[in-house]
């Protein structure tokens, strides 16, 4: 299995970037992970349950072929055309999901930022 392929089952998983960045940095070939699921146990600072999550991954899943299905477009924080500004940030989203032309986030842009569970105070 490629390195895109083992980011997007992760992805799917719902593993925060904090749990990725704490996997990667302990594991830099992230094959490893997807022929030897086991090998998570030696990984310091990630919870039990995420553990157990990574551990019950079917790696023969494909997670391209729903997003092909669903006209979605993926790019992963190691492809050369990732979005140069994400890359400057402490942790960049390891998988960007889109539709359309990614290289507009290269011109000059606006972001809204907003919550889910918005409070008064918020």
């Amino acid at each position: 299995m490629d390195r895109d392929k083992i980011l997007l089952t992760l992805c799917r998983l719902g593993l925060s970037w904090k749990s990725f960045w704490k996997i990667f940095e302990q594991i830099e070939d992230l094959k490893l992970l997807a022929e030897h699921p086991d090998v998570i146990d030696t990984i310091k600072g990630i919870k039990k349950s995420t553990k157990q999550k990574i551990v019950s991954i079917n790696w023969n899943d494909d997670p391209t072929e729903r997003l092909k299905d669903l006209g979605i477009k993926y790019i992963t924080v190691f492809s050369p055309d990732y979005p140069s500004r994400l890359k400057k940030i402490p942790y960049p989203p390891y998988v960007l999901f889109y539709r359309g032309n990614l290289s507009v986030l290269e011109k000059p842009c606006v972001a809204v930022v907003g919550s889910r569970k918005a409070s008064t105070k918020g």
